[in-house]
Order: C-alpha cells, then structure tokens, then sequence
C-alpha cells in the first residue's frame, strides 16, 4: 500500500509561525458563497485545495462525547501548548471557510456508554442543527449499523488521496463505496492514542546493548529481537527472589491492553476485504501466521525472565516501572510519554513496535480505542458544509496540530533527531483494522487475551471463532 509520508522535520518550523497567531472569529449567521482567496498552496509544496466556500461566519455545530479534548474554543495563560495549538487549529478552519464552531451538544459516550450516546444520536432531528458528530472510536459502527450516519463518500470536498487523509482508514473502511466514520490528522487524539515504544537510552547503554534507531533503520527491529535484548536485563532490586513490582526488567508491558500494538506491528490485521470487495475475516488470525505471531508473543512476555506483563490475574499492574527507571523497554501511548515520561527523569528515546520478522517490509501500530471518530449525521443542516470543514480540519491538523504535538512527545530529549523520524515512522504505518472498529465482533481482543492468558491459539480460536463467523454477515449489511 502507498504511504503519503511527509516530513515533520521541516513542519516544526511552522511552530514559529503558530505561536505568533492570536484572535477569534465573531459569530454570526450566514449561508455559503465563494471563497475568492482558496486557492493551491505551493509552500512546502503542498498539494492542498481549500474548500472554494465561505460560510459567513455561519455557527457550525458539533455533538462530542464527554471526553473529547479536540475541541479547544478558547485559551487562557494557563492552556497548555497543546491546547493552544488546538485553538489555532479550529481558528484557522474557521478562517478559511467562514464558521464558527460551536459545541451544542454534549454526551458521555465512553465504553459501556457508546450505546447511549448513539441512541441520542438517533433521536436528532434536522430542528437540533448538528453538523457533526465527534465520538468514541467503537461508537461509530454502532451509529453506521443503525443508520444515522451519511456515507462520507458522497459528501463534496473531501479528497481522500490528501497526504492528510490515512490511506489506511480509506483502504480498511470504505466498503462498496459506502465510508461512515473518519478519523486522523484532523484529531489529535490520533497522535495522542497512538501505541509507540519507548526505551530507556542510560540502561541500554549500560548494559551495551545495540542501538535501538539503527536496529529500525536496518530492519532488525522485530519481535524476536526485543526478546533477545529484554533477556539481557533482569535485577532482583527488592531481592525476594520473585520477578514482581519493583524489580527491574527488559520489558514491560504494564497494561495488556497494549498487546494490541504487538499484533499491528506485525501487520495481522484481523478483518480485511474478500475478491467482490466485502469485509471478511482474515484467514490469517488462525493461519500459520497467525499462530506464529501470537506463539513469538507468547515466547517474549512469559518464557522470558527480563519481561514482565500485567495480566491483571496474576500479577499487578506496573505501568509506573518505565518512569521509575525500572524498565529498559515498554509500549505505552503518546499521550503518557506527554503526561508522564516527558516530565520524567529518565532519558528516553522512541521506538516503532517491532515487525514479525526481518523480511516484514514496514512497520506499523494501532490506536488505543479512546480517539476521536467523526461521522456527518443523516439530519445535518449542510452535508456539504460537514465535509467541507472535515477536510479542513484534516489539512490544518497535519499542518499546524500534529507538529507540536511531535514536539510536546519529545520535549525532555529533543537533542536527538531520530525520535521525530521514528515518531513518522510510526504514524505513517497506522492500521486502521475494522475489526477494531466493529466492537460487536468482538475480535479486536482474541490476539490479546490469547497472549495474556498464554494459552494455546487455537483451542482459543475454536471457543471464540462462531461469534466472528455469525457477526461479520450483519457487519457487511451496514454497506449494502
């Protein structure tokens, strides 16, 4: 698949120019006229068109569930940088096409809520005036499965070969050209939920082991690998001759859940496309290579004195180990090396996750499930307005958001280069699976609790497998 790559070492120098931006939009009524100043931007040679609209200052209004943070309306001395560069953000789409955001409309909406938000998704009516819906990633099959949502695909403006649209997301999840819910650089939950490594750069040199940046750039850096190097590394600290909290290992993995990035780095995607265009399950989860992966998992976090993984059966959580000093590896998301690795002590570098083996060609990742999707609903005033402001949004976020918050994940350490080429590496190999998105199959955890549980795969598919096999009819229906 061809990667849209663009380089962010060049984009930080538009930080300069961010932070000399400050102002509002005023809010006012207006319907869509042309936009005489859209026009091709050549700078950075940059293939964008603007949407050829202005709104007038029309009020453009979002539903956004309870832990949204995309939506930064004002600033104060406090904001963090992020939060300020969000609002710049908004305000330069709201700039370019004439409308002023507004949130009109809030709703808890995270997991065992996302039915919820979805059932007052549907009882909008076109006299509520929502022009977009900002959500939970799983609430969006749900909204596309109820029918709520318009098929992006036929919404104008949007040019879904932008180096700023994922050509993940469209190859995954635009099914008999029907395509719901987005997401990307338009977000910077993207970023922030996306699964990275990060390594301990005082204890690799300590223990003299290789150099993580060259191990990706010769395509060494695979699972097998980790194994090996994590192996190197195991101290007893509390010397009560058990492996537990507040010894030091190789890797560790302090929240299961980030198996997840494990089976996206070795690009085992668990629902892809059959031969008439239609979603199926992958051969593959229970193929040789399926087994393979989850048995190579398996093998690094339990036959393997320097790793330690949370189960939360057997052992407790130890999420705090990489801060502490006692972890030579982990994977954790963006937004906790911003929250807490940044302000740490520790002196840290980025990392992609690692490839099934040398032979695979790219390496990728996932997103943690707690990002934004956006989907248009079928009641929106002006669809075409929708999709005109997603498409901004996309370009501005890949412009002017994504930038700092490259900076912000590198803030402590920002003396070595490679973290940001590794941080491109990483967001452009992004698998957006749709068995990660279609929470009613319930697929996106058999990788995960398999390798958790450390149990034979596929006694593990056979006492799951039925469900995907009943679900994945009625997940096709959605793209009839």
């Amino acid at each position: 698949m061809l990667k849209k790559r663009i380089l962010f070492t060049t984009l930080i120098l538009l930080l300069i120019f961010a932070m000399l931006f400050s102002g509002c939009n005023q809010k006012k009524t207006g319907t869509a006229t042309e936009n005489t100043s859209a026009t091709v931007s050549n700078d950075f040679n940059d293939t964008y068109i603007a949407p050829n609209v202005n709104y007038n200052g029309k009020e453009f209004n979002i539903m956004r569930w309870n832990w949204d943070e995309d939506w930064v309306l004002s600033v104060s001395e406090e904001s963090s940088s992020i939060e300020s560069q969000t609002y710049y953000h908004l305000t330069s789409v709201e700039r370019e096409l004439g409308v002023s955001f507004n949130i009109a409309v809030e709703q808890r909406g995270e997991y065992g809520y996302h039915d919820k938000f979805i059932a007052k998704v549907e009882a909008l009516s076109g006299n509520d005036e929502i022009d977009l819906i900002c959500q939970y990633s799983l609430s969006a099959s749900i909204g596309a499965q109820h029918g709520v949502y318009r098929n992006l695909l036929d919404l104008p403006y949007l040019n879904w070969d932008g180096y700023y649209w994922s050509d993940s997301l469209y190859d995954y999840n635009a099914v008999n050209g029907k395509m719901y819910y987005c997401t990307g650089d338009l977000t910077g939950s993207s970023i922030k939920n996306m699964f990275a490594m990060v390594f301990n750069y005082d204890l690799i040199n300590e223990y003299r082991m290789e150099n993580p940046y060259a191990l990706v750039d010769d395509g060494k850096w695979t699972i097998e690998k980790l194994k090996t190097l994590s192996k190197e590394l195991y101290i007893d600290d509390n010397e009560n001759a058990a492996s537990d909290i507040g010894d030091t290992f190789g890797l560790v993995v302090g929240d299961y859940r980030a198996i997840d990035a494990f089976q996206a780095g070795a690009n085992l995607v668990s629902i892809v496309k059959n031969s008439d265009g239609k979603l199926k399950i992958n051969e593959q989860m229970n193929g040789s290579y399926g087994i393979s992966v989850i048995e190579k998992l398996e093998g690094m976090l339990h036959n393997n004195t320097g790793a330690y993984c949370n189960n939360k059966t057997d052992k407790p959580d130890y999420s705090d180990a990489f801060i502490r000093g006692n972890a030579a590896f982990t994977v954790t998301l963006c937004s906790a090396i911003i929250s807490s690795v940044s302000g740490s002590d520790i002196n840290y570098g980025i990392l992609p996750i690692p490839k099934y083996d040398e032979d695979q060609k790219d390496y990728h990742t996932c997103l943690n499930m707690t990002y934004n999707m956006y989907s248009v609903p079928i009641v929106a005033r002006d669809p075409e307005m929708s999709g005109a402001v997603l498409e901004s949004l996309a370009h501005s976020g890949n412009r002017n958001l994504i930038p700092v918050i490259y900076k912000a994940l590198q803030y402590r350490y920002s003396n070595r280069p490679e973290d940001v080429r590794m941080l491109e590496i990483l967001r452009s190999g992004i698998i957006y699976d749709p068995g990660r998105t279609f929470d009613q199959m319930g697929i996106y955890s058999f990788v995960r609790s398999t390798v958790r549980d450390n149990v034979p795969p596929i006694s593990s598919w056979q006492s799951r497998s039925s469900m995907y096999y009943e679900n994945i009819d009625a997940v096709n229906k959605i793209f009839e």
